[in-house]
């Protein structure tokens, strides 16, 4: 960030023409506060190639940069070589991530995939057709979650869908569109599963299909205490938790980072689980029970396996960042139907 508006704000000045219109004293502060901007983009690109070379001194750095910058010279001086070594690359990956079954399950039908890698659907040559936010940890509000939902509600969805459970930073494995999941488990079935990614079609649509719904029990917890989860036969259960801000916790997400946040998951085999959470993903709804963790768990609760359900759970919060959050939860828990599908 720095490094980006280090280099930015100035560019954007010289560009639009303010530093022409400059003269005198004010001429030379626009000097000075350029060549400020240029050491403070300087002292970012050090700050970044130290974290990922940590034990090289600043005096190593200045060759590194130089090389890089030559490097990238080459580059630009021989773009037709550049472009056949992308292109050797390219057809490499194509090989490690084939897909020889899905794509002739799917040939040239639209599809979708759950997840951030979807460079499998580009590499395999399928007719990758995205949601409005087309990588779930980027649905991270209620109002961005809600429009990927709606998408697979509409005519507009895809005929398949591609699951592989893949998230980042330690969260809860179906955190990321967890209401598109529902949707998906509603009106999609399993088709096939090929290294590590389960294929979903969808069924027949007679009428834009309803959100997906359920009975629902409301309650309050407090932030690092436990509470109890309904235990229905059938079905997925849905967490939605309203974690609200103080004052100083919405300052602090503003001006720096949001307080970490996590989830503690009670198993009915006493085994205990700890996620992370982003407020706004939870706030929409997130499924917990039953929980898969692989491409098996997503199958087998589609086609109604015996797991292990989540019998309880809380919302953890750092005691040193307790400050941030407000101790009162207010909580709804939904057990939301989901058809049963043979293999």
């Amino acid at each position: 960030m720095l490094v980006f508006f280090s280099f930015s704000l100035p560019l954007s000045f010289w560009i639009g023409g303010g530093a022409g219109a400059c003269v005198g004293v004010r001429r030379f502060l626009v000097h000075v506060f350029s060549a400020a901007c240029l050491i403070a983009s300087v002292f970012g690109l050090a700050l970044a190639d130290a974290r990922n070379h940590p034990g090289e001194t600043f005096r190593k750095w200045v060759p590194h940069a130089n090389g890089r910058t030559f490097q990238s010279l080459a580059l630009l001086l021989d773009l037709p070589g550049h472009r056949a070594t992308l292109e050797e690359a390219r057809m490499e990956a194509a090989r490690v991530h084939a897909l020889p079954r899905i794509r002739e399950a799917v040939g040239d039908r639209s599809i979708d995939l759950l997840g951030h890698a979807q460079g499998v659907l580009l590499l395999n040559g399928l007719n990758w057709k995205p949601r409005p936010v087309f990588q779930g940890y980027t649905a991270y509000t209620p109002h961005l979650v809600g429009i990927n939902a709606e998408h697979f509600r509409g005519p507009g969805a895809p005929a398949f869908v591609l699951l592989s459970p893949n998230v980042i930073d330690q969260r809860l494995p179906t955190s990321d569109d967890g209401l598109v999941l529902l949707e998906v488990l509603k009106s999609y079935r399993p088709v096939l599963v090929e290294r590590g990614y389960a294929l979903f079609a969808r069924g027949p649509q007679t009428a834009r299909a309803a959100p997906v719904a359920g009975r629902a029990h409301r309650l309050r917890a407090k932030c690092n205490e436990r509470f109890s989860l309904p235990m229905m036969e059938g079905g997925v259960t849905v967490i939605q938790a309203r974690i609200r801000h103080t004052f100083l916790g919405s300052l602090r997400g503003m001006l720096f980072r949001d307080a970490l946040v996590q989830i503690d998951l009670f198993f009915e085999d006493g085994t205990q689980r700890r996620y992370r959470l982003i407020p706004g993903q939870i706030r929409s709804g997130i499924p917990v029970s039953p929980l898969p963790g692989d491409v098996a768990g997503i199958v087998g609760l589609a086609c109604g396996d015996p797991t292990p359900r989540v019998q309880a759970a809380a919302i953890v919060v750092r005691p040193r960042d307790a400050w941030a959050f407000e101790s009162d939860v207010p909580i709804t828990v939904r057990t939301v139907p989901i058809p049963v599908h043979a293999r």
